[in-house]
């Protein structure tokens, strides 16, 4: 049992460590990319010449806004909002398959227990996205402290401004889960799925799983594609006939659950020798 805990901790540290360092370049262009789509939301914001000052969670709503439900008149694609999800699948792209064939071959035979390892890569996976996501939140922040009002409030007359929202009757907590914490979760999901595929087929085939999926998303708003959930435009707070937030949310508790026991029941029978 203690060497087991032991061994779990030492790989949990190797893949914070290593994983992350071989990640600096890709969130090198994560940083850059979101300074640049902040900017622009900076600069749109600002060019509306309100007298209200926009918040931090203002300024996260506007960058998370996506599109309304897809249309045939209406042919936006929110480029931003997919390029950001390719930039998250980007960061965990084939670090699990790489990693099997070199460090963790070593350390399998130490722990024995399959599950360990796996849950290790799990965990990785959670610390990657979130620090995605502690960057996007530290410049916006930053850039809600240059408007002068780094604050958690809401504006409510600068997020009417948005083509397609109007609130309808949500309170704080409500838009603060659902233009917050809910991307974050969905990003946590969508990433983890893309990881356990790569036990299945070619880390390239994955990814282009998770980049079609992404596309898919754009045209059909449904809460079983639970990235509807991270464009807030999507949600039913926004929009009339938006998902409920509380919908996508099952569903994504629901793909977590299958892919963490998919994952682990087939490595548990994979041959790695």
């Amino acid at each position: 049992m203690q060497n087991n805990k032991h061994g779990f901790l030492k790989l949990l540290r190797h893949d914070l460590q290593e994983g992350m360092a071989q990640n600096l370049p890709k969130y090198a262009l994560c940083t850059l990319f979101l300074v640049m789509n902040i900017s622009m939301c900076f600069f749109s914001i600002r060019g509306l010449e309100l007298a209200e000052v926009p918040t931090f969670l203002d300024l996260t709503i506007y960058l998370n806004a996506g599109v309304q439900i897809f249309s045939p008149e209406d042919n936006a694609i929110p480029v931003e909002w997919l390029f950001r999800q390719v930039l998250i699948s980007f960061l965990v792209y084939n670090y699990l398959t790489r990693d099997l064939t070199t460090y963790s071959l070593q350390t399998l035979t130490r722990i024995k227990k399959r599950s360990l390892w796996c849950a290790s890569k799990f965990l990785w996976v959670v610390c990657t996205v979130a620090l995605f996501y502690i960057i996007q939140f530290a410049l916006t922040f930053a850039a809600a402290a240059i408007f002068g009002n780094p604050s958690f409030g809401l504006t409510l007359p600068l997020l009417l401004k948005i083509p397609g929202v109007f609130l309808n009757g949500a309170d704080f907590t409500q838009v603060a889960f659902a233009a917050v914490v809910l991307p974050f979760a969905i990003s946590v999901a969508v990433a983890l799925m893309q990881v356990v595929l790569e036990l299945f087929i070619k880390p390239i085939l994955a990814f282009a799983a998770v980049a079609a999926l992404n596309i898919i998303t754009i045209y059909y708003a449904s809460p079983f594609l639970i990235s509807n959930g991270s464009m807030f435009l999507r949600s039913s707070l926004a929009n009339a006939d938006g998902i409920n937030p509380a919908a996508v949310t099952g569903f994504l508790c629901a793909y977590i659950a299958i892919f963490t026991a998919l994952g682990l029941v087939y490595f548990r029978r994979k041959d790695i020798l």
